[in-house]
C-alpha cells in the first residue's frame, strides 16, 4: 500500500494506521487510480485490494478530478454486486506531494448508523434495483421506496427528445399512462448531463399537474429524466437532492440491465422456436403446424396459438388449420370470421390489455378470456397462406412487447415457406395418389371391356355355326329365336364400341353435336324403347306431356336414352317397370327416367357423372354410360341431375334446351 516517494506520509506509519482503522479508507490519485484500499474497505466494498489497486476506481460511478466536500456526511458508493450503498463519510484528507501540491485523496466509509432507518431502506432500495431483472421488477422496487424515502408519489423515466418529453416507466396505477406525460419546465436544450435537477410540474393522463423534480439519469448523451412529482412541495434539501439524483441513476441503470436481459432472452427464444420448426420443417403439414403453433405459444408465454390458412390458391376461404391450447368443442366458432378480418388488414396486429378486440370469434373473443392477441401474416412473396394468432387468457402488465413482436416476425418468416412447401407436397402427393387409382380404374375397365367385347362375339359366332347346320332347326320358331339372341348381341356389341366412341371424343374435348335437326324427344325415346323390346328384360312405361321438340343431334340423344334407360334397368328389382316422361318446363325439355331400385346414397351422387366413377360399372357395359349422357346433354346446352333416397329409387333428368319458335 505505499503511496510512492512523493507522498509526505511515512509508508510504514500509513500501512499501520489505514489497516488498523475500523473504518473503510479508500485513497486515489487525481486520475482516479487506486492507491490505498484497506482491508475494512473490501468488507464494505466487496472488491480485495490486490484487484483494485493501480487500476481505475471501481465503487464510483463517476470520478471526478475534484476533492469531494469534507463537509457531506454521506456518499453513495457502488458495491461489487452492483448495488449503490448509501454510507456515511467520516472524513476526506488531501494527499500532497513533496512540493505541497495535491496528488490525490481519501476518505473514511462506515455504514450507515443502525438507526438510521432512511438510509437502511436506501440500501435495501440499492440491492432490490441491483438484483431486479425485469421492468416490473424495477417498478415494484421503486414503488415500495419513492415514498418513505423521498417523500414523492410518483416517479416517471423520462426521455427528453429536444424540446418533449416520452414516458417510459411509471410506479404504480401510472405505468399504463406513461406515455400521456405532460410536462410544465423548462427543459434546457441540451442533453440532461449538462444540467442539474430542475423543478417544475408533471401531469399524467387526466390529472392534476403536482409539483415535480426532474433528475438526469445515466449517460447525457441518451437523455434520460426521473422524474419525482410530489403531492405539495418538491425536495429542496442538498442530501435529498444527491440522494434523488443517484437513484435516477441507479433506476436507468436497472432499466437498461431489464431490456438488455429481455432483448437476449428474446433472440435466444427466437433461435429456440426458429430452430424447432426448422427441426419440424418436413413434409408433414400436420406435424408442421403443431409444432408452429406450439413454438409460437412458448416464445410468446401465450396459451393459446393457432394457424388459419387459406385455400391452396391464395384467395380461397380462410379455415382453422391447427389450434394450440384449447379444444374446439369448448368455443362457439372456429374463429374463422375474426382471423379473415385480421389477415385482411395485411399487416401484424396486437392488441394489448385493457383495448377493445373487435370482430373477434370464437377462441379469441374476449368472451373465453383473451385480454391481449397478436395477428402475424403467413405469406411468401405476394402469396398470403394465412395468420398466426397467438393470444395471452392471463392478463400481463405490458402486453405483447416489442420484443414479442420480432420474435412473431421470426417464427412467421421461418414458417411461411415452410408450409407452403408442406402444402404443396401434400398436393403432389394426393395428384400422385389420384393418377395411380386412376390408373388402376382404366386397367381394369380396359381388362373388363375387352372381356365383354368378347362375350357377344363368341355369342354371335356361335349362332352362325347353328344357323350353317341347317338340319338342325327343326322349326321356323326356333329360328326366329335364334335370329332374335343374335340381334340383341349385336346392338350389346355396337353399344359398347359407341359409349368407347363416344368416350374418346369427349376426352379429347370435341364432342359436339355433328348434325342437328328438329327432334321430337317423346317420339324419340318411344322408338328407342321399342328397339329394346325383344329383350324381355324390358318393361318401361313412357309418359309426354307437352311440346317435346328440341334442336340436337338425333344419333346422340338416342345415345343419351339407352344409356339412361340401360342403367335404370339395371338398378331396377324384377318385375317393377322403369318410368320415362317427356315434359316441357318453360325453355326447356325436361327427360325423366326412373327406377325403383335401392337408391343411391347422398354421397355417392356427386360422382356418378365422372369417368371411372366407382360402382358404375358392371357387366356388359363400360362403366362410361352417365359419364356420356352428361357429355352429351352439356354439349347441347342443357344439365343432368339425380334425385335419389335410400330405399325408394333414383331419377335422373337431363334438361335440354327446348326449340324456339323461331326455328
Amino acid at each position: 500500500m505505499t503511496l510512492g516517494e512523493e507522498t509526505q506520509l511515512d509508508a510504514a506509519v500509513l500501512e499501520t494506521v489505514v489497516e488498523g482503522c475500523p473504518d473503510a479508507f479508500v485513497a486515489l490519485d487525481r486520475g482516479g487510480t487506486v492507491l490505498v484500499w484497506n482491508a475494512a474497505a473490501t468488507r464494505l466494498l466487496g472488491w480485495r485490494a490486490e484487484d483494485v489497486l493501480g487500476r481505475p476506481a471501481p465503487h464510483l460511478d463517476v470520478y471526478e478530478p475534484t476533492i469531494p466536500d469534507s463537509g457531506s456526511a454521506t456518499a453513495v458508493r457502488r458495491h461489487r454486486d452492483g448495488r449503490r450503498l448509501l454510507l456515511s463519510r467520516e472524513r476526506v484528507v488531501t494527499l500532497t506531494g513533496s512540493e505541497g501540491a495535491p496528488i490525490g485523496w481519501g476518505e473514511f466509509l462506515r455504514p450507515p448508523p443502525t438507526g438510521d432507518h432512511r438510509l437502511a431502506r436506501r440500501n435495501d432500495l440499492s440491492l432490490a434495483l441491483a438484483e431486479a431483472l425485469r421492468i416490473d421488477e424495477v417498478n415494484a422496487a421503486l414503488q415500495t421506496a419513492v415514498g418513505p424515502l423521498l417523500g414523492a408519489d410518483r416517479a416517471l423515466l423520462l426521455r427528453h427528445q429536444g424540446d418533449s418529453v416520452a414516458g417510459y416507466l411509471a410506479v404504480g396505477a401510472a405505468q399504463k399512462d406513461a406515455e400521456e406525460v405532460r410536462v410544465d419546465v423548462d427543459l434546457p436544450s441540451g442533453p440532461p448531463g449538462d444540467w442539474g435537477p430542475l423543478v417544475g410540474h408533471l401531469a399524467v393522463g387526466r390529472e392534476p399537474a403536482r409539483p415535480t423534480v426532474f433528475l438526469p439519469a445515466g449517460p447525457r448523451e441518451e437523455g434520460w429524466i426521473l422524474a419525482l412529482a410530489f403531492a405539495d412541495e418538491t425536495l429542496t434539501e442538498e442530501a435529498d437532492l444527491e440522494l434523488a439524483t443517484a437513484l435516477a441513476s441507479e433506476t436507468w441503470l436497472a432499466v437498461k440491465r431489464a431490456d438488455l436481459i429481455l432483448e437476449l432472452e428474446g433472440r435466444v427464444e427466437i433461435l429456440e422456436a426458429t430452430a424447432a420448426i426448422s427441426l419440424a420443417a418436413g413434409l408433414d403439414l400436420e406435424r408442421l403446424l403443431e409444432a408452429v403453433c406450439a413454438s409460437a405459444a412458448e416464445a410468446l408465454s401465450c396459451e393459446r396459438a393457432a394457424i388459419y390458412l387459406r385455400e391452396p390458391d391464395g384467395h380461397g376461404r380462410l379455415r382453422l388449420a391447427h389450434l394450440h391450447g384449447g379444444s374446439l368443442a369448448g368455443f362457439g366458432s372456429d374463429g374463422s370470421r375474426g382471423a379473415a378480418w385480421l389477415l385482411d388488414e395485411g399487416t401484424q396486429i396486437t392488441v394489448q390489455p385493457g383495448e377493445d378486440l373487435p370482430h373477434l370469434d370464437g377462441p379469441w373473443s374476449p368472451d373465453e378470456g383473451v385480454v391481449a392477441l397478436l395477428a402475424q401474416p403467413l405469406r411468401v412473396g405476394d402469396l398470403q397462406l394465412g395468420v398466426l394468432l397467438a393470444a395471452h387468457t392471463v392478463a400481463r402488465p405490458r402486453g405483447f412487447t416489442p420484443l414479442c413482436r420480432k420474435v412473431a416476425e421470426a417464427v412467421g418468416r421461418q414458417a411461411s415457406p415452410a408450409i407452403a412447401n408442406a402444402r404443396l407436397f401434400a398436393g403432389e402427393r394426393q395428384a400422385v395418389r389420384h393418377l395411380s387409382e386412376l390408373e388402376q380404374l382404366k386397367e381394369d375397365y380396359i381388362s373388363g371391356i375387352i372381356h365383354d367385347l368378347k362375350s357377344p362375339l363368341t355369342g354371335l359366332l356361335g349362332f352362325v355355326s347353328t344357323l350353317r347346320r341347317l338340319d338342325v332347326l327343326s322349326t321356323p320358331e326356333e329360328r326366329r329365336e335364334y335370329l332374335d339372341i343374335m340381334d340383341r348381341q349385336a346392338r350389346r356389341l355396337a353399344g359398347l364400341v359407341e359409349d368407347l366412341l363416344v368416350g374418346a371424343r369427349m376426352e379429347a374435348g370435341r364432342l359436339q353435336p355433328d348434325e342437328t335437326s328438329e327432334v321430337a324427344l317423346g317420339e324419340l325415346v318411344r322408338d328407342v324403347l321399342a328397339s329394346l323390346a325383344p329383350d324381355r328384360r324390358v318393361r318401361a312405361q313412357l309418359t309426354v306431356d307437352g311440346d317435346d321438340r328440341v334442336c340436337a343431334d338425333r344419333l346422340q340423344l338416342e345415345r343419351l336414352v339407352q344409356n339412361l334407360v340401360d342403367n335404370a334397368l339395371h338398378h331396377s328389382a324384377e318385375p317393377s317397370a322403369v318410368e320415362v316422361a317427356v315434359q316441357r318446363d318453360g325453355d326447356e325439355v325436361v327427360l325423366a327416367v326412373r327406377d325403383h331400385g335401392a337408391g343411391i346414397p347422398a354421397g355417392s351422387q356427386a360422382e356418378l357423372f365422372t369417368r371411372f366413377a366407382r360402382g358404375t360399372r358392371r357387366r356388359g357395359s363400360t362403366g362410361l354410360g352417365l359419364w356420356i349422357v352428361r357429355g352429351i346433354v352439356e354439349a347441347h346446352g342443357g344439365t343432368v341431375g339425380v334425385q335419389s333416397q335410400p330405399g325408394k329409387g333414383a331419377t335422373f333428368a337431363a334438361r335440354l334446351p327446348a326449340m324456339s319458335e323461331q326455328h
